[in-house]
């Protein structure tokens, strides 16, 4: 009789391997040379390049397991992101490598681009340039933003990597003007007869484009 230790004894003739976890190669993220200047934009303008970034893969292996990217605009005004951007793609090329996200977070000025096929694959010792696109929506208000990547997800094995955040450029983005041509209108007197001199209280409105 006595105690086993099941963690010391090994009663059998053969070697353990023992293998490393596997480690997912996590791209060199920074702005290329291409992506746009700062410009001034307006209110509803669609299909807008906000930046072109480039991924580097400094390996001796492909990367190929790139499940997602976590893209992310910040505004230098401070205004609500989430309500300001739609329609947001990414571009290998002329490939859109993703399905069109409506929205950023409502958690965050960010959301994670879910890819299609792994079309973000590269191959080593080599690079990309990914260019992100968005609409802006019509009723904002004035601010300057800019759009960037800041990290990856990846499968097999599943993991996260952030990365500093390469944003583009900030565009100037101003608010809609209202066109609408100003119009007054007299809600009182609303006719009779009056004495020529004396003084009258007149009750007005106005609507449209008011200075």
């Amino acid at each position: 009789s006595g105690i086993w230790n099941w963690e010391t004894t090994d009663i059998s003739d053969n070697y353990f391997s023992i293998v490393a976890p596997a480690v997912s190669v996590v791209p060199a993220v920074s702005v290329d040379s291409s992506t746009p200047a700062s410009q001034d934009l307006t209110a509803g303008q669609t299909n807008v390049i906000f930046a072109k970034i480039k991924l580097t893969n400094n390996a001796n292996t492909d990367i190929s397991n790139i499940d997602n990217i976590q893209v992310a605009a910040t505004a230098l005004n401070g205004t609500s992101l989430p309500n300001f951007l739609t329609n947001i793609k990414i571009y290998d090329g002329n490939t859109q490598i993703g399905n069109t996200q409506t929205v950023l977070s409502p958690y965050g000025n960010n959301i994670y681009y879910t890819l299609v096929n792994n079309r973000a694959s590269i191959p080593a010792n080599s690079s990309k340039i990914l260019t992100l696109i968005a609409d802006i929506k019509l009723n904002i208000p004035s601010d300057s933003i800019k759009f960037g990547i800041m990290g990856f997800n990846f499968k097999n094995p599943n993991s996260y990597a952030p990365v500093p955040v390469a944003y583009g450029n900030y565009m100037k983005i101003t608010a809609p003007t209202d066109t609408t041509p100003l119009s007054v209108k007299i809600i009182y007197p609303n006719g009779g007869s009056f004495v020529a001199g004396n003084n009258l209280a007149v009750s007005w409105s106005r609507s449209g484009n008011v200075p």
